[in-house]
């Protein structure tokens, strides 16, 4: 899947960490897009600009920011991590459980 075929115009929900914005829209398609030259270092680690379906996705990990930044990961079945989006407040781990609480509710009733 391309950034192309991703609809923006059906997003129902976003939020932007320090190095991405990640998009859910109501054809349960999730897109992390990476933005800025400051993020070409960082591409390695982050996995760069994704997307990926809900069906595809196995679990949703949160990390809280503290001492360390704190994140939110996107781990596809099989164990393979598809996109990481740091966390560096608290308004934005607030953000990110309310879109994890989205997209796991989609996923449950996928798996009906």
């Amino acid at each position: 899947m391309s950034e192309n075929s991703f609809n923006f115009t059906n997003v129902v929900y976003k939020f932007r960490g320090k190095n991405g914005e990640v998009f859910f829209n109501k054809d349960d398609q999730i897109h992390i897009r990476r933005w800025g030259w400051f993020d070409i270092p960082y591409q390695f680690f982050t996995q760069g600009s994704t997307l990926f379906t809900v069906d595809e996705l196995e679990e949703i990990v949160i990390q809280e920011p503290g001492m360390m930044r704190g994140y939110i990961d996107f781990k596809l079945k099989g164990g393979k991590r598809k996109g990481r989006v740091w966390l560096t407040n608290m308004y934005q781990k607030m953000l990110a459980d309310d879109m994890k609480k989205r997209i796991d509710h989609r996923m449950r009733k996928l798996d009906k």
